[in-house]
């Protein structure tokens, strides 16, 4: 009997591209897969490659090609967004290698091309961007991904510390992953950076957002979160006439200040120490408010400083504790006039 044993060489490749682009692929005979050259008919896809097949999509496009050739890919984005391009190399009964081009950041103005010869599959291509159309190129080299590498799925985990309102994150990747690209991070769910350094947390953050992305292009969301607690406002002025029986009140809302939202509810207490004041309700869930009552009359006329403290009780909850701080202005009751 005669074993048939596979070429231990790639018979097979398959591109896959993340992100809103279009893809055209040329062979070296000038044979093509794209968007039809016809005027009269834009919205049509053909394909002159032998055995090729090709699923164009908004967002994902493949396109998976059996014969060897010089292949020059061409992406042309549709708009702007950080583009994935994979190149991954097969035969009958092996995975090879995989060229990886994470993140490449295009704009409706962008084409970038990659030209790959199969005769040579240990070369390492290299993808030409023209970032503004305006032809200034710029070569980017990829990530080369081990066959384990290149079938992970499998999204990194991120982690939050915060010590005395600085921010430092970690993540790490699953065992035989790609490994960890970018750790990304917001503290007002609008601007979202790259993580390199602790940072300090600002009084006006909003939440606390961390998320990672690992070298396949697996991206962890929304990640590692913290909610921020919110009042309404912090100081307040109070005003009522000494021996008033009637209390002065003042309504102040409790809220999770978490932009998305993503968090949920968090569980509080209100209390205060100052026997001039009483809080109702005293703990709830956000939202919700409280109203504050202030008691003049067994004070003196004058200005009465006072705090009540909200304090959450949900874990990792950020600023976990406000504080609100009160004047009341107690002035002399007028005499009353004599007949």
């Amino acid at each position: 009997m005669t074993i048939l044993r596979s070429s231990p060489v790639p018979d097979r490749w398959l591109l896959v591209v993340k992100g809103l682009t279009q893809v055209i692929v040329e062979n070296q005979e000038g044979r093509r897969i794209g968007p039809s050259r016809d005027p009269d008919y834009p919205n049509v896809m053909e394909n002159q490659i032998p055995g090729a097949s090709y699923k164009p999509g908004q967002f994902f496009s493949s396109v998976f090609l059996n014969r060897p050739s010089i292949y020059t890919f061409t992406f042309i984005a549709r708009a702007p967004s950080n583009v994935h391009i994979s190149l991954r190399l097969y035969n009958a009964v092996s995975k090879f290698h995989s060229f990886f081009f994470q993140g490449i950041p295009m704009t409706e103005r962008s084409q970038a091309r990659l030209v790959y010869d199969t005769a040579d599959p240990s070369a390492m291509p290299v993808l030409a961007l023209d970032r503004e159309g305006n032809g200034a190129i710029e070569q980017i080299s990829p990530t080369l991904l081990t066959p384990q590498a290149s079938d992970d799925i499998v999204s990194p985990t991120t982690k939050i510390d915060i010590n005395d309102n600085v921010v430092t994150l970690s993540a790490t990747d699953n065992p035989g992953g790609a490994g960890v690209w970018r750790t990304y991070y917001t503290t007002d769910g609008i601007t979202h950076s790259i993580y390199t350094d602790p940072f300090p947390l600002l009084p006006d953050a909003k939440i606390v957002m961390a998320y990672s992305e690992d070298r396949a292009g697996n991206l962890e969301y929304p990640g590692a979160l913290y909610p921020v607690l919110g009042i309404s406002e912090t100081k307040v002025v109070l005003k009522a006439k000494a021996g008033d029986r009637k209390a002065v009140q003042h309504v102040v809302d409790v809220v999770n200040l978490d932009p998305f939202p993503l968090t949920g509810p968090l569980q509080w207490e209100a209390f205060t120490e100052d026997p001039f004041l009483s809080i109702e309700p005293n703990a709830g869930l956000t939202p919700y408010s409280i109203t504050i009552h202030a008691h003049s009359a067994k004070l003196k006329p004058g200005t009465h400083k006072a705090t009540v403290v909200i304090r959450a009780l949900t874990p990792h909850t950020v600023f976990a504790e406000q504080t609100l701080h009160i004047q009341f202005k107690v002035t002399t009751a007028p005499k009353s006039k004599r007949p």
